[in-house]
């Protein structure tokens, strides 16, 4: 479906049947890159799990009017945090996207030994890959980048999660593969396009409640392998 988001949207205040007028690059979207028409569907997202059906009742060469039809309260159905060890910009950039459209609620980059880049910098740019990704797939949630971290902080973080796993490109299977409930909350670590340094590699994997998999596969980009990895783990949810 069409969507636009619209982080201003004032949801208590929106019911059935009211217009709503858009005459900004919102309205270019709708109607230069969607190519929506009169009488067509538009979602309208607002990034915090908050939806609005809307119907397009007339466009101009200025605005776009909407009819609103319903509106949604929605509730995360998944809690999976990705732990990224920083590549290069273009591949972070295509994995942040990637993360929305899979609907990965959190992700926390981290400097590495093999890191590409020092932190991520929360630019207008990064803001544009995250709304334009939510409204490609329609997700009502927006993902959230945290601060850059290290090892020792990443592991301090790992009593909030119900189950962890690393997926190593070196190391052995050492996990257990059981289901996932649909309230746990998981994270998952992917390292840098380097991988990890030994050192690093093992102070991962020596924490007793990490499940480490090894996947039978040539060496995966960053990008590649946390899609991969995230569908794993997707697979082993009970909803």
């Amino acid at each position: 479906m069409r969507a636009i988001f619209d982080e201003l949207l004032i949801f208590e205040q929106i019911n059935p049947g009211n217009q709503l007028t858009f005459a900004d690059s919102k309205m270019y979207h709708v109607i230069k890159v969607a190519r929506t028409r009169v009488g067509e569907e538009v979602l309208i997202l607002d990034g915090n799990g908050h939806t609005v059906l809307t119907t397009v009742l007339k466009i101009d060469a200025g605005s776009v009017i909407l009819e609103v039809k319903e509106k949604k309260i929605h509730t995360q159905e998944i809690l999976l945090h990705l732990a990224l060890g920083l590549p290069k910009k273009e591949a972070l950039e295509t994995i942040i996207r990637s993360c929305v459209e899979i609907g990965i609620n959190k992700i926390i980059p981290l400097k590495t030994r093999y890191s590409q880049l020092n932190e991520v910098k929360k630019t207008k740019r990064m803001e544009l890959i995250i709304e334009n990704a939510m409204i490609q797939s329609n997700n009502p949630f927006r993902s959230k980048i945290d601060p850059t971290i290290n090892l020792d902080e990443l592991e301090r973080k790992f009593d909030q999660y119900d189950k962890l796993f690393y997926f190593s490109s070196t190391k052995k299977n050492d996990c257990s593969l059981s289901p996932i409930g649909p309230e746990e909350k998981v994270l998952f670590i992917i390292g840098p396009e380097g991988g990890f340094a030994l050192e690093e590699e093992d102070q991962i994997c020596n924490n007793k409640s990490i499940n480490t998999i090894h996947l039978s596969t040539p060496i995966l980009r960053a990008p590649t392998a946390a899609c991969v990895a995230a569908g794993l783990i997707h697979g082993l949810r009970q909803f």
